[in-house]
């Protein structure tokens, strides 16, 4: 069968389009401290201060990894919220100023843009704040897959909070069917007969990159296995992404702390206490060498030389550049 039969897949769907990314995708710099890029060449960056509360993570194509959790520094200003019947409304004006001033007073500052947008379109009274499409927009907090738009070779990932929202260009939502299991149809996406076929009918593009977009990849073959072997598939397959979350997690844990080790630094005697120090192997220069920067430099070739052999006879990879490369930098 095929990704979206009925029996996988609900809705194969986009991200969220604003119509002006500039103002609603924000950098988070911290606890309710954001970064924005205004359009146009050599515009300067600028911060300000927002409500987390109404700030979603926003995942574009290169946080779309295969078998990891999405994570992303870009933040989307999202001014809606669901009503009592769970339907996805705009925040009336009055309530974005009580509740959130500081977004509200970032919608303000670029309020001109904004009614502007899709030539003037957006140039009502009630609802200058909001999105122009609105299409999808109610989905984004469903649990889902999410599949980069312009890839080398198909990959995916499990959104399995439905935590996340999604860019409109550089990433694809496929929502499940009521009884699936999406670890399945992620280890299916992830797969090599997937990526295969996938391969063969997708448009290509530069650099040997393809479009991962609906109409490339609902046709892909899913097998038809039982509901056990769906099962236990599904449960290696979220095993999978827990433990390629987690190997990110311990590398920039273990990144942050060689950051910090390697400003530590110590001479070559901190570690081989017999090396003879400088001094005493510039009283060892041939006699030729009578000035005494040229008797300096040649005792720093011979150390240099010394300390080489003894971090490749330890296993030394990680040793440091010589103090003669180290002055040229």
């Amino acid at each position: 069968m095929r990704l979206d039969d009925p029996s996988v897949t609900s809705r194969i769907i986009v991200g969220i389009q604003t119509s002006a990314d500039h103002i609603y995708h924000l950098e988070r710099l911290g606890v309710g401290r954001y970064r924005g890029v205004p359009k146009g060449k050599g515009a300067a960056p600028y911060e300000v201060e927002i409500e987390d509360a109404i700030m979603k993570p926003l995942v574009s194509g290169p946080e779309a990894k295969r078998y990891e959790e999405p994570e992303t520094d870009t933040y989307l200003l999202f001014p809606y919220e669901r009503d009592a019947r769970g339907v996805m409304r705009l925040i009336p004006a009055a309530d974005m100023a009580r509740r959130f001033p500081g977004a509200w007073a970032h919608l303000r500052r670029w309020q001109a843009n904004l009614r502007g947008r899709e030539s003037g379109k957006m140039d009502r009274d009630d609802d200058w704040w909001g999105y122009v499409y609105l299409k999808n927009m109610a989905r984004q907090d469903s649990v889902k897959l999410i599949v980069p738009s312009l890839v080398e070779h198909l990959k995916c990932c499990l959104d399995a909070e439905g935590r996340v929202y999604l860019d409109n260009v550089d990433a694809g939502d496929l929502l499940p069917a009521p009884d699936i299991e999406l670890g399945y149809p992620m280890s299916v996406l992830n797969g090599p007969v997937a990526d295969f076929v996938f391969r063969i009918i997708a448009k290509p593009f530069q650099n040997d990159y393809r479009s991962a977009n609906k109409q490339f990849i609902a046709p892909l073959p899913v097998p038809n296995a039982s509901p056990q072997a769906r099962a236990e598939i599904a449960e290696r397959a979220r095993h999978l992404q827990e433990r390629w979350t987690h190997r990110r997690h311990l590398l920039v844990e273990a990144a942050e702390r060689l950051s910090v080790l390697a400003r530590a630094r110590h001479p070559a005697r901190w570690l081989w206490p017999d090396l003879p120090t400088l001094p005493e192997i510039a009283e060892q220069a041939p006699g030729g060498l009578r000035v005494a920067t040229d008797r300096r430099k040649w005792a720093d070739e011979r150390l240099d030389e010394m300390e080489a052999r003894r971090g490749a006879s330890g296993g030394a990879r990680w040793w440091r550049p010589t103090r003669s490369a180290l002055r040229a930098r």
